[in-house]
C-alpha cells in the first residue's frame, strides 16, 4: 500500500497544478483582449455561501462607462470580504464586444491561478520525496 502514496501525491499535484495553469492562461488571454476603464462600486449583493459555517459571499455591483454607454452590473466573482467601500473607484477590465464579461482589478484574479499551481507543485514535491524514500 505504501508504494502508491508517492505516485498518488505526484498525480494529484499534476492535476491541481494543471488546473491552476489553465485558470492563469484564461485570465491572461482575457487581460490581453480587455479594455480598461474606471468604475465605481455602487452596492454589494450578499448571498449565503452554502457552507455549513454560514459564510456570506459579497458580490460588488459596479458602474462603469463603455463607448456604448454607462453600465451597472454585478460582478460574477464574490468574496467573504468587501473589495472596496461603496463609492470607491476601481479599475474595470471588460471585453468591448461582451461588456458583461468584466473583472475588477484585484490580486484575487491572479491568485486564483497561482495558488493552485503552488499547491500542485507542493504535492508533486511531496510525491517525489515519498516515491524516492519508499523505493
Amino acid at each position: 500500500m505504501n508504494e502508491w502514496i508517492g505516485p498518488l501525491f505526484l498525480g494529484i499535484g499534476i492535476v491541481v497544478a494543471f488546473a491552476g495553469l489553465l485558470v492563469l492562461l484564461r485570465h491572461s488571454s482575457f487581460m490581453r483582449r480587455a479594455e480598461v476603464t474606471e468604475g465605481e462600486i455602487v452596492d454589494y449583493v450578499e448571498q449565503y455561501g452554502g457552507g455549513s459555517d454560514g459564510t456570506i459571499v459579497r458580490y460588488p455591483v459596479v458602474r462603469f462607462r463603455t463607448p456604448e454607454g454607462i453600465l451597472e452590473r454585478r460582478s460574477k466573482v464574490g468574496a467573504s470580504w468587501r473589495v472596496g467601500k461603496v463609492g470607491s473607484r476601481v479599475e474595470i477590465y471588460y471585453l468591448r464586444d461582451e461588456p458583461d464579461r468584466f473583472k475588477l482589478k484585484t490580486a484575487a484574479n491572479v491568485l486564483l491561478g497561482v495558488v493552485p499551481i503552488l499547491i500542485g507543485v507542493g504535492f508533486m514535491a511531496i510525491g517525489a520525496v515519498l516515491s524516492l524514500a519508499l523505493s
